[in-house]
């Protein structure tokens, strides 16, 4: 349906495939709690690193040539813990 109907024809990518149950489970939530409807918002991850970060972009890539950069995660986890996540779960994979 997506290429059919967009053009240039485009698919649906892996990633969206990934998160389709999420977002059939926030669907759901939303449709029985309306009262959550302005409190919760679509962003996409490093749009709310740089909110949490003052407004500032993170410095090194999460990833580089497709692999994990343990740096960059190791600076969005520093962040995390100073927005009050617990180490122990955030060092959970």
């Amino acid at each position: 349906i997506a290429k059919a109907t967009s053009d240039p024809p485009r698919g649906v990518s892996i990633q969206a495939f990934g998160i389709f149950a999420k977002i059939r489970e926030i669907d759901q939530l939303l449709i029985a709690r309306p009262d959550l409807r302005g409190r919760v918002f679509e962003s996409h991850p490093e749009v709310a690193f740089c909110r949490l970060n003052g407004g500032i972009a993170m410095m090194l890539p999460k990833k580089v040539k497709g692999a994990v950069n343990p740096a960059g995660m190791e600076e969005r986890k520093a962040l995390l813990r100073r927005h009050g996540y617990d180490k122990g779960f955030l060092d959970q994979a």
